[in-house]
């Protein structure tokens, strides 16, 4: 099972950190970010040590950008007291701050340039012990494995939406379907109309329809790298501009 990777930040690395949870996401890693600010000390101090006992390594996010560290170095001082294995994780051109240096068991440096499936990535996960799978062998060249029935579930960190659904993937290049969403007291259930192609290994599903009692458009454009992580997980990106994560569930 994937390690539980706590990501440690600074305020002005909240939108960079949250593309790298995507990323983690997507390469079927499990992520924590820790998004509210609670003013109260004893209260902040207790979820905190109960997050990061309960996972494996936390993250110091750093950039060119950070600053005001002061919760990101008591998140790091809990990592210490809980026994929890540090690493900086060092975004573009950013540098190791000095506070920082005797804490981490190593640093990696980690660039959002490339696709998802980059080098940086790889780096990132085998630094973590996260195990790989090669499965390069057993995945048909054609377009074999589509048509499909996918059940599929999503999540968006951003605005907290999240729900599952049942996509069908046809010969005529077609996909149809429903989702069940949610987000805060709003529910609503949609029909997917979309199409998809396959290029390589790499599979699109695009498409767009409005979202009631949501009113908002919700634009997609899906895709999925069959790459030797063996991921079945896709990006969505909503009109918004948004980020969710869809699976590919178990059928």
């Amino acid at each position: 099972m994937p390690p539980i990777a706590f990501l440690s930040y600074s305020k002005p690395d909240e939108a960079a950190t949250h593309r790298l949870y995507m990323d983690f996401m997507l390469h079927n890693a499990t992520p924590r970010m820790m998004q509210l600010v609670i003013d109260d000390v004893a209260q902040r101090q207790k979820m905190l040590h109960q997050s990061i006992r309960s996972t494996d390594v936390v993250l110091a996010i750093v950039s060119a950008n950070t600053e005001d560290t002061a919760l990101q170095q008591e998140q790091v001082e809990i990592a210490l007291l809980s026994d929890k294995p540090i690493r900086a994780v060092v975004l573009d051109s950013g540098t190791l701050p000095t506070w920082l240096t005797s804490r981490v068991q190593e640093v990696v440096s980690y660039s959002f340039a490339d696709q998802a499936w980059d080098d940086a990535m790889l780096n990132l996960l085998t630094s973590l012990a996260i195990p790989l799978q090669d499965l390069g062998d057993q995945l048909p060249e054609t377009e074999a494995w589509v048509p499909d029935k996918w059940r599929v579930k999503f999540y968006n960190g951003a605005t907290n939406a999240h729900g599952y659904g049942e996509l069908e993937l046809k010969d005529d290049h077609s996909v149809n379907g429903t989702l069940n969403i949610a987000q805060g007291k709003l529910t609503a259930q949609t029909s997917v109309t979309a199409t998809w192609k396959l290029e390589g290994r790499e599979l699109t599903i695009e498409g767009q329809q409005i979202v009631r009692p949501m009113r908002q458009p919700l634009s997609y454009l899906l895709s999925v790298t069959i790459s030797q992580f063996g991921a079945l997980t896709f990006r969505a990106q909503t009109a918004q501009g948004d980020d969710s994560v869809f699976q590919r569930a178990p059928k």
